[in-house]
């Protein structure tokens, strides 16, 4: 009986370990998405800027 009680008290603290390793998975993912996202739109504004520079042409 004692070693059921110990078994079902692992299975919650696993439950609770893994619930909050996807949670974190989760938020990672979104801080990372997120920066890419701001790194695109920085490279496209690199490019529209070198675009802009040369149609403007030397004078």
């Amino acid at each position: 009986m004692l070693y059921l009680v110990i078994l079902c008290n692992f299975m919650l603290i696993f439950l609770i370990f893994a619930l909050s390793k996807i949670n974190y998975a989760r938020t990672l993912m979104s801080i990372l998405n997120k920066e890419n996202l701001k790194l695109e739109a920085l490279n496209l504004s690199q490019k529209y800027q070198k675009t802009a520079f040369w149609q403007r042409g030397w004078g």
